[in-house]
């Protein structure tokens, strides 16, 4: 069995960036559709709890899948920063 060439690795990993960009957007409107029902409901934006157990729960698949915890972690801590911002904007 041939070995893929360089140019079919890039191919895939071109794919899967785009995989992950369409589930970040698709991410960021379900968290939109949040910061509505939280203003409706006068909730605070910011759930300390909920980003704790968001991010106890990437770092316990991040070790499933072998990857290193603390790169998950960071990844996640940016994303829920940047939705709380956005979130901060439907107020």
């Amino acid at each position: 069995m041939d070995q893929p060439t360089l140019e079919e690795l890039r191919n895939e990993i071109d794919s899967i960036n785009k995989k992950i960009i369409l589930l970040l957007a698709r991410r960021m409107s379900v968290t939109q559709q949040i910061a509505a029902l939280k203003k409706r409901e006068q909730k605070p934006i910011h759930d300390m709890k909920r980003e704790e157990e968001i991010l106890r729960s990437v770092s316990d698949d991040a070790k499933v899948h072998g990857l290193d915890e603390a790169f998950v972690r960071r990844i996640f801590s940016e994303i829920m920063e940047h939705t709380k911002v956005r979130e901060s904007e439907v107020r």
